[in-house]
């Protein structure tokens, strides 16, 4: 069932990138059309976008945006911005390719450690089954249910896809040369600004939830399983932290935080990912 769930993951990711081809502007990433507008003029320099500092034209050891809008035919990641002025040239979809790449292995490694620790559960479960009262025995059985449930395909895959095309929405976002219509940032000098949120509208936290609930229930279940369960909270690998499936307004935060004010990252901290809890005995 792990197999299952991280190769669906990763065939949601290819069918993301061919649907940005195959879609044109739809996959864009769904929310760039629901936007909130900042009103009245802004004074930033286009393609200066900085939550892509480290990509700003000017730097010869990495793929950079384009030092001012320019309009391309071959875009192929991002097609919505063929045939208008734009920050993106075909060469840099290297960057955007590996930084969406990076977000899809992260949302595998999350399948990873819920395996990993299924595991570790299962061997926390004592050589003797007879020497467990039989209420930790039922227990112990609910947890492993629930995990068979959160690994199966069924309850990941209409989450994580929504969740793979807002990473591929994000790279595409560094394209956009009027990025500081879209963005509240905290400074007045534009080399250090820094985005501190990115203006979105209530549909596009209510269409991720609509996507993820069914996950959030599995997760959920699965979180109160194991702090129910004596075998569960004996072993020794830590719980994967799936707080952020725990609500609407949890996941949209955690979404915004994670990926929308770090789309170019390689790293997820462990302030920043989530500490993952082990429950006291």
């Amino acid at each position: 069932r792990f197999e299952h769930a991280v190769g669906d993951i990763r065939r949601r990711g290819a069918m993301a990138v061919e649907r940005q081809t195959a879609l044109s502007g739809r996959l864009l990433f769904f929310w760039c059309s629901v936007l909130g507008r900042a009103q009245g003029p802004a004074q930033h320099p286009q393609c200066r976008n900085p939550l892509f500092k480290t990509h700003w034209a000017g730097k010869n050891d990495i793929q950079t945006l384009s030092d001012y809008p320019q309009v391309k035919t071959n875009l192929k990641l991002c097609p919505f911005f063929n045939e208008r002025a734009s920050c993106c040239h075909q060469m840099f979809e290297s960057e955007q390719e590996k930084y969406y790449v990076f977000w899809r292995t992260s949302f595998q490694e999350i399948f990873r450690r819920l395996d990993a620790h299924r595991q570790s559960v299962v061997d926390a479960f004592p050589a003797h089954a007879e020497t467990l009262p039989r209420a930790d025995r039922e227990q112990y059985e609910v947890v492993l249910d629930r995990y068979r449930d959160i690994l199966g395909v069924t309850s990941q895959a209409k989450c994580f896809s929504a969740l793979l095309t807002y990473a591929a929405g994000m790279m595409c976002f560094a394209c956009r040369p009027e990025w500081f219509h879209y963005t509240v940032v905290d400074s007045e000098s534009y080399y250090l600004e820094e985005v501190v949120r990115l203006r979105t509208t209530r549909e596009v936290c209510l269409g991720l939830w609509s996507s993820c609930r069914e996950f959030g229930a599995a997760a959920s279940a699965l979180t109160a399983a194991i702090r129910d369960s004596l075998v569960a909270r004996r072993a020794r690998r830590a719980v994967e932290s799936l707080d952020m499936f725990a609500g609407q307004q949890q996941l949209c935060d955690w979404m915004h935080e994670q990926i929308a004010l770090h789309p170019f990252s390689l790293l997820i901290t462990e302030d920043r990912q989530g500490r993952a809890w082990s429950p006291a005995p």
